[in-house]
């Protein structure tokens, strides 16, 4: 990585060499007119005036923990012609540390809502995936199939389905639908009552296991 340098305060750093980027921000943010080359990365350090230089970058972070600790930093130090950047854990506040947690919820609800699903036919167990859409057209059919049946697609082949088939189908899908939800009631329930950070590191946000509808 490398800094763009100025009075020893860092202007903008860069993952790869970009001598466009660097030419931009000289004039744009530094009011210098210096076209930085493609081939003057082998030059680093280089220095573009006596105030400023591009240098190799580095950055340090700790391992930390997301759900009670945040980084605080950058924080710059110049060694020997490099910039090293390190970063210090900090905890977060109580309040900070359940909304990031109760923002993880939704998705982690949906995907237990959405996944792969297996429902119980008078045939026998057939497994497909249900979103919304799905849900939709299901729907849809239940309200205008009348006495007839459709031909649908499971994950191992193909089930002729009538009004009952469809009815058993989306009562057993708005079951494992509502369990979602009320999985993420319960899980914001318990981090509203967490008291410390421990007990938010403590709350478990796990992927759905695979299961069976009506069991």
């Amino acid at each position: 990585m490398y800094a763009l340098v100025h009075k020893n305060q860092v202007i903008m750093k860069q993952e790869f060499w970009n001598s466009r980027m660097f030419t931009v921000c000289l004039d744009e943010d530094l009011g210098i007119k210096r076209r930085i080359l493609l081939a003057e990365e082998d030059d680093v350090p280089l220095a573009i005036d006596e105030d400023t230089r591009i240098l190799k970058y580095y950055e340090f972070k700790p391992v930390y923990n997301e759900k009670t600790e945040w980084l605080d930093g950058p924080i710059y130090e110049f060694v020997q012609d490099t910039v090293v950047a390190s970063f210090n854990k900090r905890p977060l506040e109580l309040s900070i540390a359940k909304d990031n947690l109760k923002k993880l919820l939704p998705q982690a609800r949906y995907a237990r809502e959405v996944k792969r699903h297996s429902v119980e036919l008078l045939s026998g167990t057939q497994s497909f995936m249900v979103d919304r859409e799905v849900r939709s057209l299901l729907a849809q059919k239940l309200m205008t199939i009348g006495e007839s049946t459709v031909n649908w697609k499971f994950e191992h082949g193909w089930e002729q389905l009538g009004k009952a088939e469809i009815e058993s189908i989306l009562g057993q899908i708005d079951r494992q639908v509502q369990d979602a939800y009320d999985w993420e009631y319960a899980k914001s329930v318990e981090i509203d009552n967490c008291q410390t950070l421990e007990e938010i590191d403590g709350v478990q946000i796990h992927s759905p296991i695979k299961r069976m509808f009506g069991r």
